[in-house]
């Protein structure tokens, strides 16, 4: 807040102390913007569930992407399937089965195909901690690239891509279409990323490609009309299993009743903003001393 008459306010402590912290007058600093973030993720998500009667959720269960939400947007996806899984542990603990141990827990967010195979993508798309290991431009390429091929094969690709929902038809189309589109940018991925990574990131795409057979529609219903005749622990193990594999898969998307439609203005404006960003080139990172000063 600031006074209307009177003499101004004292300067904060920081600010009468800062000057003294390296011998520096204010005068003499050169503000440099420093842009930075930093969210906490795992190779191996979910993580696994470590005692009895204890359930994580959230940054503490690992269940956002490694390429996109963190905090409370790592579970807005999953919410609904939360909830119904912890209904379904309590009653079927009150039945007589063993669903709040530890192994009964660690049922509630089973691995999950889709979140270790984008794993891939948020390696091709971090910078590596050696500067100068990559080019400056690398991962605006890559991200340029990607996602005019999304934009290219539709709002059946792009939306679920944006949502956290990996799908096996959505990454087919991308990794097809860049390959395709870009060969050069989709060589310099695979020549970056190595041949271990890619093995895995095959690994858990196939793992995918299965998920969308057992976690279909067509085996849910039928999963549910055996359910009455199956006990309470078979019940529930099937239940969580059928539903990693949905959710695993991206079967749990359901895509909006009507076409999303972008205002004019809001759609010229980020094209420009695009326009900008392809045109931009890095000038080189600050130096540490002008840093420290």
């Amino acid at each position: 807040m600031i006074p209307l008459h009177g003499n101004p306010p004292p300067s904060p402590p920081c600010v009468q102390l800062l000057p003294a912290y390296q011998g520096v007058d204010l005068d003499a600093l050169e503000l440099q913007r420093v842009l930075f973030g930093l969210f906490v993720s795992y190779k191996d998500s979910p993580l696994p569930v470590r005692f009895d009667r204890v359930m994580q959720v959230g940054d503490a269960g690992g269940l956002q992407s490694p390429l996109s939400f963190g905090g409370f947007g790592a579970i807005t996806r999953h919410m609904g399937r939360l909830t119904a899984a912890v209904e379904d542990t309590l009653a079927a603990d009150a039945a007589g089965a063993p669903s709040l141990s530890r192994a009964g827990l660690s049922r509630v967010n089973p691995y999950q195909a889709n979140l270790r195979a984008a794993w891939l993508f948020q390696a091709s798309m971090r910078p590596p901690v050696r500067k100068g290991a990559w080019s400056d431009d690398f991962v605006s390429k890559v991200l340029v690239a990607t996602f005019e091929v999304m934009e290219k094969e539709g709002e059946a690709v792009m939306l679920p891509f944006l949502q956290d929902t990996l799908r096996a038809d959505g990454l087919v189309a991308t990794i097809g279409g860049l390959m395709l589109a870009k060969p050069l940018v989709a060589a310099e991925i695979l020549l970056r990323l190595g041949p271990l990574p890619l093995a895995d990131w095959f690994f858990h795409f196939a793992a995918m490609l299965v998920g969308s057979i057992v976690g279909s529609e067509q085996s849910r219903a039928l999963l549910k009309a055996a359910a009455p005749a199956l006990p309470a622990g078979t019940r529930y193990a099937a239940d969580r299993a059928v539903e990693g594999w949905q959710y695993g898969s991206g079967l749990d998307y359901v895509p909006p009743a009507s076409p999303s439609v972008m205002q004019p203005e809001a759609l010229a404006r980020a094209k420009r903003a695009t326009a900008a960003a392809r045109a931009f080139t890095p000038t080189g990172s600050v130096p540490t001393a002008q840093l420290r000063s």
